[in-house]
């Protein structure tokens, strides 16, 4: 069997990309050897999505490094504070070279799978093998020059960029000419046999409480929704920094019995809640994909979000297997819910066509593309 060592940023996060790495590496491990190698860990190196315990998992630098923003400095300047971040970023910087360097040295392999810009540099600069190497990307550019110009220098000597939509694909052939763009759309590990019953006033978001996320945005939609649906329910499922924002935002606009924000939950506690809702919601500034979004599908979940997510405009089939709301219309989202909500037969016949689009994304259709590409 040819070896595989993937390589990412920190597989102890909790994020979609780390949700990929788990779910990929455990499906390609019944075809390769497969190693993943994480930049660093959280404190507990605990890993929160299923991964195959057969998979052995080691870290360059042994903890996270800690998270200061340097834009809160600049906003409150202190000088000392500044050159302190400063310095303490160069050498947490220079200990992830010392580590890569180290370790790519050493490096015996048949290919490598990387999965950002961050990584791929790492592999670029001090791995000089001759094993395939593959990057991945999973965020949608947003015509962002900086992160375009980011991305082509990092896969600079790679042969192939994997990207989850045909949309980036083509979108990356046209700009980048020494690299072979692949599309593979992420995948689900299980599609359930049991489906959402569809019964209540009860909407569910899954994901990271971050700013690309949007949540403020979901509920001030929710607190439009209350004006013609006084029972509705929401439930956030994930953790972040804007957890505490997000609690305060829920207080202050008077939906403390109508939403709720659980923190990050195991998958099979996700699914539950899946189960238990009647519309899956997304608000995201930017998706490239959406994991979360084929498992709503799993479940037989209709779907609404922004069109501005282009993970959102390319599963969500418009009118058929949920809505896709333009120009980030709150108004428009919120009236689309009270209009589903208001027709459970509705969104019952979309739970239908969903059913014959979901299994193009089981696990085991999708790995046998990344076979194909790995070889």
């Amino acid at each position: 069997m040819k070896n595989l060592t993937i390589i990412t940023k920190n597989i102890t996060d909790y994020g979609g990309i780390e949700r990929f790495v788990c779910s990929i590496s455990s499906a390609l491990s019944d075809y390769y050897n497969v190693r993943i190698i994480s930049l660093y860990a959280d404190g507990d190196e605990k890993i929160k999505f299923p991964l195959n315990p057969k998979i052995p998992v080691s870290y360059l630098i042994p903890q996270k490094p800690g998270e200061v923003s340097m834009l809160g400095l600049i906003k409150h300047p202190k000088v000392s504070e500044i050159t302190a971040e400063l310095k303490r970023r160069k050498n947490i910087n220079s200990t992830l070279d010392a580590a890569a360097a180290k370790y790519f040295k050493n490096l015996k392999t048949d290919v490598i799978l990387t999965d950002r810009a961050l990584v791929n540099s790492l592999v670029q600069k001090y791995y000089h093998g001759k094993a395939k190497l593959i990057a991945s990307d999973h965020d949608f550019h947003q015509n962002s020059h900086r992160y375009i110009a980011q991305l082509k220098k990092s896969i600079k000597g790679f042969d192939y960029l994997v990207v989850a939509t045909k949309e980036l694909a083509d979108y990356y052939q046209k700009h980048f000419k020494n690299i072979q763009c692949v599309e593979i759309p992420n995948s689900i590990d299980d599609i359930p046999s049991q489906k959402a019953k569809i019964n209540h006033n009860a909407l569910v978001s899954v994901g990271r409480l971050s700013p690309e996320k949007d949540f403020a945005t979901l509920i001030r939609v929710v607190k439009l929704v209350k004006q013609s649906i006084p029972d509705v329910k929401l439930t956030i499922v994930g953790d972040g920094k804007e957890r505490e924002m997000l609690e305060t935002a829920v207080r202050t606009n008077g939906l403390s019995e109508n939403v709720t924000i659980t923190g990050f939950l195991p998958q099979d506690e996700v699914q539950k809640q899946l189960l238990s809702s009647s519309l899956y919601v997304m608000t995201s500034k930017t998706e490239a994909f959406g994991i979360v979004l084929l498992e709503a599908m799993s479940t037989g979940l209709p779907t609404i979000a922004f069109s501005r997510a282009s993970g959102a405009r390319n599963i969500i089939k418009n009118g058929k297997t949920g809505f896709l709301i333009d120009n980030s219309d709150e108004t428009e989202m919120a009236n689309k819910i009270i209009e589903l909500l208001q027709n459970k037969k509705t969104l019952r016949q979309m739970q239908e066509k969903i059913a014959q689009e979901i299994d193009q994304y089981s696990t085991q259709k999708v790995a046998q593309r990344w076979v194909k590409l790995v070889g």
